[in-house]
């Protein structure tokens, strides 16, 4: 039932859950040990322990043959003893005398299926006439608790396995498509670069951003955003020249060994990294030192979802980005809202003022793209300029003056 692979990998709450009502429950009873074994086969396996005694630890097996558990479970030792020893069955198995056993406590765990898990048991060295039903009843409620949490466990790490197998097929196939979208200028109405977007052709049929966050659950979201960025890069090299590419990458991909090795052989005057506003950064500095020597080579630096909550606007001012990204819903019916226009104005003018461009995101109409130009964005990019186009499309574009709404460029000139 439980992945040892997972257990090791991915800690889950329900399983540091179920140690500290292990614990808890010891501490209650006063009990010198506490665990939980699994029954597999003819073994008895420890999933959980709390105490210490040589060789009980999480992962251990022992033969359920003359086991306490086994003959609880058999109903040929009683759940509670005050004092095994005075148990005729009891006091004959060599765990008795050896670890020494005194007052113990045995109930079983039962799935809600009805399957039997295995067994919660206490003891103590000595033995304790004190303990009783009350105790017992215990017992068994903490058991029912800890069922609960098994199943919700395994739930987990089913999950977790399935995510983990889908995300691995992608990156060993290779299975991910990148489109380029045109990120337009206004100032002479001129496409100079594209963003590479992700898109995920296999079944099943989910958004770029669920295929990045399940990569992210399983430990694999840095082997995801360099598929991403490998496959872009291939696709930009065959595009028209000159012209820049923009990819999104985490700041734990930023700060790994391999964008080092990769950007390393990149011609970074044309390559435009953004972070997303999402992203969690844990240290400024960090991401500065790992930034800063391709950044003295050319490499360009955005600030992605701009406007979208309080982590961007602590990105612009601690990373000194190259281009600002105002996010869609901060552009989304900007003509309409006077609130979104103060916004993007000041951040228009926040971003001439310390020498950066503009660039606002999710552009689809002329209104929004009138108002976005009036308050001093300097390129946008979204339907009305152009949807995302595959690599067949987008390198062979004649590209010389604004694209038609909503598609698909026709004709604008690349520029620098």
């Amino acid at each position: 039932m439980l992945n040892n692979t997972y257990d090791d990998s991915a800690a889950t709450e329900c399983s540091q859950m179920i140690g500290r009502v292990l614990g808890r429950l010891r501490t209650r009873l006063s009990m010198d040990f506490g665990f939980v074994s699994e029954f597999q086969g003819g073994n008895r396996v420890f999933r959980y322990t709390d105490g210490f005694i040589q060789g009980f630890v999480p992962g251990a097996a022992d033969s359920l043959s003359d086991s306490f558990c086994k003959l609880v479970i058999e109903g040929i030792i009683p759940p509670l003893m005050t004092d095994a020893s005075k148990d005729l069955v009891a006091r004959s198995l060599p765990d008795t005398a050896r670890l020494p056993i005194g007052a113990h406590l045995s109930v079983p765990i039962r799935l809600s299926s009805g399957a039997l898990f295995g067994t919660l048991c206490c003891f103590s060295h000595l033995p304790r006439s004190e303990i009783g039903d009350g105790d017992l009843a215990l017992m068994h409620l903490t058991a029912d608790i800890i069922a609960d949490l098994l199943q919700a466990d395994d739930v987990k790490r089913t999950d977790y396995l399935e995510i983990e197998k889908a995300v691995l097929a992608i990156l060993s196939q290779r299975s991910i498509e990148m489109v380029f979208q045109p990120i337009f200028r206004l100032s002479d109405q001129r496409t100079i670069g594209f963003e590479a977007l992700s898109r995920f052709p296999g079944a099943p049929a989910r958004t770029p951003d669920l295929w990045f966050a399940d990569a992210e659950s399983v430990g694999l979201g840095v082997q995801m955003e360099f598929l991403a960025v490998e496959e872009a890069m291939a696709g930009f090299l065959r595009l028209p020249q000159p012209s820049s590419v923009s990819l999104n990458l985490s700041p734990a991909s930023i700060a790994s060994q391999r964008f080092a090795t990769f950007f390393e052989a990149l011609p970074l005057r044309h390559v435009i990294v953004e972070v997303t506003e999402h992203a969690a950064i844990e240290s400024y500095a960090e991401l500065q030192a790992a930034l800063a020597p391709f950044r003295a080579r050319g490499l360009k630096l955005a600030i992605d979802d701009v406007g979208a909550g309080y982590s961007s606007f602590r990105h612009v001012l601690d990373l000194a980005p190259d281009r600002i990204k105002l996010d869609v819903s901060l552009t989304r019916h900007v003509d309409r809202d006077p609130g979104r226009q103060a916004l993007a104005s000041a951040i228009a003018l926040y971003g001439r003022r310390m020498g950066c461009e503009t660039v606002a995101e999710g552009v689809e109409t002329e209104a929004e793209l009138a108002t976005l130009t009036a308050a001093g964005v300097t390129k946008v990019q979204g339907y009305l300029i152009s949807r995302p186009l595959p690599l067949h499309v987008a390198r062979t574009l004649n590209l010389d003056g604004r694209p038609r709404p909503g598609m698909n460029v026709s004709a604008v000139s690349l520029a620098g």
